[in-house]
């Protein structure tokens, strides 16, 4: 078998995908890109609509080029086996690397300044009085957390000193991810600088499968308990002073 440069430019390609498929899928997911909340309408601004199309775009070529290059790839991998096995050697970190390279750069662009607290599309969230009486608490505050409930309080002696509740004032609670985020977004737009944000999850632990003894009337019966998935539920976001 012959080997070229044509080989090689495929597991170029490949790698290539990989990094722009996952760019393309983080990156939509990295920040609040606008939407609805309580009647509301919030555009994203021009800077979040231009990263939201660059992803959308680099999604879509990463799934056409990993989809397009799965047979070229077995046929050159092959090839590059029998003549320069060193390749693949080198080949496969590489591609591995790729897509978690392609997920960090993603989430480093989506928080950066010019994404997020450089804005000021949330801010028109600043008319509520659910957000007034928060925006209260925040001298007092070493952090807050924000969920799909409300927003708890905790000072600097970590007592939760206060807790609103979008309920209270006739606001619905919030089920979707990304109104929490455009919650979020008020505030990191309002106090530029100001905190450290990080998304909480809740995570659970995947369980393996396992036999089942069942004893009846009819005897012993074996039964088969399937496992579950590690699991990451989003459950909002920490703002901590700094």
């Amino acid at each position: 078998m012959d080997m070229n440069f044509g080989n090689v430019l495929v597991l170029i390609i490949a790698i290539a995908s990989a990094f722009m498929l996952m760019y393309g899928v983080f990156g939509k997911g990295a920040f609040a890109t606008g939407g609805e909340i309580w009647g509301i309408k919030i555009e994203p601004t021009p800077e979040q609509k231009k990263f939201s199309n660059t992803c959308k775009t680099m999604m879509i070529i990463g799934i056409i080029g990993t989809a397009t290059m799965i047979i070229p790839f077995f046929a050159s991998a092959i090839r590059i086996l029998f003549n320069a096995p060193i390749i693949l050697m080198f080949f496969f970190p590489m591609w591995v690397g790729a897509f978690f390279v392609g997920a960090l750069c993603a989430k480093k662009k989506g928080s950066s300044p010019e994404l997020g607290e450089n804005g000021n599309n949330a801010l028109v969230l600043g008319d509520f009085d659910f957000i007034k009486v928060a925006e209260s608490h925040i001298p007092e505050a070493k952090c807050f957390f924000i969920d799909g409930e409300g927003i708890a309080f905790v000072n600097a002696q970590d007592y939760c000193f206060a807790v609103e509740r979008y309920e209270d004032y006739r606001l619905g609670s919030l089920t979707d991810g990304k109104q929490v985020a455009l919650v979020g977004s008020y505030f990191e737009q309002k106090y530029k600088g100001m905190f450290d944000i990080k998304s909480q999850f809740e995570r659970i632990p995947p369980t393996p499968g396992k036999v089942v003894t069942f004893v009846g009337g009819d005897g012993i019966n074996f039964g088969y308990v399937e496992g579950t998935k590690y699991q990451a539920n989003f459950e909002g976001f920490l703002f901590t002073k700094k």
